[in-house]
């Protein structure tokens, strides 16, 4: 597949029917992606390589921002207005499926970006 590059790695897609989307997410070691919510869409990432870390905070309401480990085969549903990052501590391979009712990436909310 065509990888997409992005200052992180980069985006392969699989499936784009809309609002559904499937595609890989290459992280690579050292990087990470923008701390984001998204107002409709919502997301599940499937860990298949590598290892990383996700923050997040765990309901909309939270104040607190959670830290979870991201090992092969981990699964990961993130709720509409769930704030998370991906950080990658090695090569991070993940299979995101999504409903993204906006459009693309046209339902990024950016809390921090990477410069």
């Amino acid at each position: 597949d065509h990888i997409m590059p992005t200052s992180w790695g980069g985006v392969a897609i699989r499936i784009h029917e809309h609002p559904h989307v499937e595609k890989y997410l290459v992280v690579k070691s050292g990087t990470y992606l923008a701390f984001e919510k998204h107002e409709l869409k919502q997301e599940t990432l499937h860990v298949k390589e590598g290892s990383g870390i996700l923050l997040y905070r765990p309901s909309k309401d939270s104040k607190e921002i959670a830290v979870r480990a991201l090992l092969p085969g981990d699964e990961i549903y993130l709720a509409p207005g769930i704030e998370h990052c991906v950080i990658g501590c090695q090569d991070l391979l993940i299979y995101e499926v999504s409903e993204d009712h906006k459009g693309m990436d046209k339902d990024l909310i950016f809390i921090y970006m990477p410069n």
